[in-house]
């Protein structure tokens, strides 16, 4: 921090500030284009403050001027740049932004190294129309989903009351949360505001599925004399969580608990949903026979499962044919091995418990009329009878004739050739069509057999989860795409991702205490579901309008496919025809550093918190292991600092630091940042709205940088930062959110947090957050 006011203004008058022009959005949103200036001594007379504010026009004039001078200059397509370019490196990434990002605001600063030479740095803040067009999508493919259900349990409609009472109740329960998604998608296409979701609505309803102020924070350095130079990208948003959904049962993993100490069915991969999966897959009915209590999951399991497999088997048909075609015999033994494979597995799910057992029990009561006995599934017994299956559910209440089906229709296509090939692909997606039913069927009647409280829950866990994913995709897509569209082309980074998929770091600045703890229940379950979701690279031109490049989503919970658009570059050379698809590797590191968290940490109520933070550094020691295998780890930036540790010291230290269980150890943050800078990885960084704890934590981290590879002199580092903090980007996200340019702290809360992460006097205050 400064030392001295006086000593300041000397200081300041070395740092250059200046914007690049705001679009007509940041006009409606009430908020200026130019930057704005760090609170003022409390103690400035009205004379001295009109002579600094003309001064400070004068050479933000000056500089706007020179930046859109450069701007018309440079082009705005993705290119290399040498590092001993630096004069033009700056105005090259804010160029860069131009095909994804809208509202770019940028500040500059004047430093100085080590050595006395010069150092410059500039910050770039912007937001998207992704915020809001990748939830839009979303949303519809939740609704598909959704529907699906309602169909399933339309199924049953024809049995009598009571049950036909139940039925109705679901049936309506599933209209109103369409109805709910319907509304939410109109209200975001109406949008016609900023393209980032303030802090101040995030528990409207309407606006639930766009993730909370959602921003790129970009800094660029250069030290000319050092021929070297810095671009580094923090992705900041709110926390993945439902806020207009509140917090009285907790967040997501609370909700597991109260549906039986299980991962919260519906979504894509949560706890131990995918191990559950692949057993179902591999180890059939013993697999799952030790936890009867399961019920709904393992329906879930079955029917996620089938759904897998009938993917597989139809693109492998199509493949089979086109081989047939082409007359290319070396394709056609791999392609015939899938078909073999995902049908068994077919087969093996649909002689799981829930579903020999279900169809059993709806058979015996169909023919008896008698009340059906539930055997093994310890639920509600049906207090009522079946008449007649509906004829939508009569083909496949036969399970055992559906998995039959399945293994003979696979077994017909493998052995056959030519146009007996085409013949056989109906049969068999005929009988994968009608695994599916009989297991969706299954999964309609265990739902029907809960209580209705824990149908009730189950159906909000449901919404929920939805909110929380959308918020995640949107950010992970974001962040991929920045690293694609608006970075100098780097084929390292792409053979990473072919190889071993990208890392996407998830910093929180939560407490583990009250509504937080929810937050942070919730960004646990995110987080995780991100490792579900395929990304798929898709060659696509650089928009010519205002725009941004289409992103296509395909799937749903569960099984979501991404097709990010990817400059026709970057997918030329060796990778030319070639689809490149990844899974991400996601860890979330969450550390608390208000007074909430003090309080925390002194009822001893951050074991959780403890608990996430080493399970995400096991996942990110493996990523490292992965990446050194495969021969893709990054090489270490040449920064000249010897004494800079590599990344596997890194790993030893952080792992040192989580098992140390020290309070509000921020090291923890500092080291997994560092590490994912090493590792060319995602960064995220979130607080409950990304405005406050957040800010204190990305120019921190800045600072660093600037610190470790560009050697900014240890004398500037306090100034630098309090720089960053009084007239930096940070003050402008502020403003942009709450109409005010302070950070919503309070004296207090200051106290409480450790010394680096504390703003500046006249920075903070009471404002709405």
């Amino acid at each position: 921090m400064p030392k001295s006011k006086s000593g300041d203004k000397k200081k300041k008058r070395e740092s250059s500030g200046g914007s690049v022009k705001s679009n007509s959005k940041a006009k409606e949103n009430g908020t200026s284009s130019a930057p704005r200036e760090g609170s003022a001594p409390p103690k400035q007379t009205s004379n001295s403050k009109e002579k600094k504010a003309e001064k400070s026009k004068k050479k933000e004039k000056i500089q706007s001027e020179d930046v859109q001078k450069s701007q018309s200059q440079s082009s705005s397509s993705p290119k290399s740049t040498k590092p001993g370019g630096s004069s033009n490196k700056v105005m090259d990434a804010m160029d860069e932004l131009k095909p994804l990002f809208d509202d770019p605001w940028s500040k500059s600063y004047a430093l100085v190294q080590e050595d006395g030479s010069d150092l410059r740095a500039r910050e770039l803040l912007a937001d998207t129309q992704y915020s809001f067009q990748i939830p839009i999508r979303l949303i519809e493919l939740f609704s598909k989903d959704e529907a699906e259900l309602l169909d399933e349990m339309k199924q049953l409609k024809s049995l009598l009351p009571p049950l036909s009472d139940l039925v109705r109740d679901a049936v309506r329960r599933h209209e109103d949360i369409i109805a709910s998604y319907s509304v939410s998608k109109t209200t975001l296409k109406a949008h016609k505001g900023p393209f980032f979701k303030r802090s101040t609505v995030k528990g409207d309803p309407s606006l639930e599925f766009v993730p909370v102020n959602l921003h790129l924070q970009r800094l660029v350095a250069d030290a000319p004399a050092a021929d070297r130079s810095v671009i580094h990208d923090v992705i900041t948003v709110g926390a993945f969580t439902a806020f207009s959904q509140k917090f009285r049962d907790g967040g997501l993993l609370q909700y597991a608990e109260l549906l039986g100490g299980r991962p919260v069915p519906g979504g894509g991969p949560c706890c131990s949903l995918p191990r559950m999966v692949e057993r179902l897959a591999a180890g059939g009915r013993t697999a799952l026979d030790g936890d009867k209590a399961s019920a709904m999951y393992q329906a879930e399991g079955v029917v996620q499962a089938i759904e897998e497999a009938r993917s597989r088997i139809l693109e492998a048909c199509v493949g089979l044919l086109e081989a047939e075609k082409a007359d290319d015999s070396a394709a056609i033994p791999a392609l015939v091995k899938i078909i073999t494979a995902e049908s068994s597995r077919v087969d093996v799910a649909l002689h799981s418990p829930v579903v020999a057992d279900t169809h059993q029990q709806l058979a015996s009561s169909s023919a008896t009329g008698a009340a059906p006995h539930l055997g093994c599934l310890p639920v509600p017994p049906l207090a009522g009878r079946l008449v007649s299956l509906p004829a939508a559910a009569a083909a496949p209440a036969d399970w055992r004739s559906a998995a039959a089906a399945v293994s003979a229709a696979a077994a017909g296509l493998c052995a056959a050739e030519g146009a007996a090939l085409a013949a056989a692909v109906p049969q068999l997606r005929a009988g994968c069509d009608a695994a599916l039913a009989a297991a969706r069927l299954a999964r309609a009647t265990t739902r029907l057999r809960e209580q209705r409280r824990t149908q009730l829950l189950r159906d909000a866990a449901r919404h929920r989860r939805d909110i929380c994913f959308s918020h995640a995709v949107t950010a992970a897509s974001v962040g991929l795409l920045t690293r694609l569209w608006c970075r100098p082309a780097d084929p390292a980074f792409m053979e990473q991702l072919a190889s071993v998929g990208p890392l996407l770091q998830f910093e929180g600045l939560l407490s583990y205490y009250g509504h937080e703890a929810g937050m942070v229940q919730d960004m646990v379950v995110a987080v995780q579901d991100l490792e579900g979701v395929e990304f798929i690279l898709e060659p696509a031109a650089a928009p010519k309008g205002p725009g941004v490049p289409e992103v296509r989503l395909e799937g749903g919970r569960g099984r979501l496919q991404v097709y990010l658009p990817t400059p026709k570059a970057l997918l030329a050379g060796k990778r030319a025809g070639k689809q490149i698809r990844f899974h991400p590797r996601p860890v979330f590191f969450n550390v608390g550093i208000n007074e909430q968290a003090t309080f925390s940490e002194y009822v001893g109520g951050t074991g959780p918190q403890r608990a996430f933070n080493e399970d995400s550094f096991r996942q990110l020691a493996d990523y490292v292991n992965l990446c050194s295998e495969q021969g893709v780890l990054p090489k270490p930036p040449s920064s000249g600092d010897e004494s800079c540790p590599d990344v596997g010291d890194l790993i030893i230290q952080l792992g040192q630091t989580i098992r140390s269980g020290r309070p509000k150890e921020v090291k923890i943050l500092q080291l997994a940042s560092q590490i994912c800078r090493a590792v060319s990885g995602i960064r995220f960084c979130s607080c409950k709205s990304a405005k406050d704890r957040t800010s204190m934590s990305v120019t921190l981290e800045q600072v660093n940088i600037l610190s470790r590879e560009l050697q900014l002199a240890s004398a500037e580092r306090p100034r630098a930062l309090a720089l960053m903090r009084t007239d930096g980007a940070r003050r402008r996200n502020a403003e942009k959110n709450v109409g005010s340019p302070r950070f919503s702290f309070n004296t207090l809360q200051l106290l409480t947090m450790p010394s680096e992460y504390r703003a500046p006097p006249g920075t903070y205050g009471a404002v709405e957050s």
